[in-house]
């Protein structure tokens, strides 16, 4: 099934402003709260960005290819890069199948999301 990534990324130009104004900042907190998946606080959702399409049968199958970790993802045939940062998945990214659901990258494991739709 087609698995869409978003990352909970940051611009350059973000994390300068992070770097002054820290994370007590309304940047610093809507980062925050985008990789802890509370997507009410204002700015944490538009942290957001398509990253990679793929096809998979699992968000595990999702994580491990997109982990560098045998070789780099973006040199894998059956992934589609959509970032110009491509990095490792990390907590907070979310993963969207065709099917409509929403899958979190959590501490350990993932986490189902319903209260976001994005458009894979």
């Amino acid at each position: 099934m087609k698995a869409t990534v978003f990352y909970v990324t940051l611009t350059k130009g973000q994390r300068d402003e992070l770097t002054i104004k820290g994370w007590g900042g309304t940047l610093g907190r809507a980062y925050l709260a985008a990789k802890d998946g509370n997507y009410k606080v204002p700015g944490a959702r538009s942290l957001l960005t398509a990253a990679a399409e793929l096809e998979a049968t699992t968000n595990e199958e999702v994580y491990r290819k997109l982990q560098n970790l045998d070789e780099a993802w973006t040199a894998q045939a059956d992934v589609k890069c959509l970032t110009g940062f491509p990095r490792s998945m990390d907590v907070g990214d979310i993963i969207v199948w065709a099917d409509g659901r929403h899958e979190r990258v959590a501490s350990f494991g993932f986490d189902t999301v319903t209260d976001l739709l994005l458009v894979s």
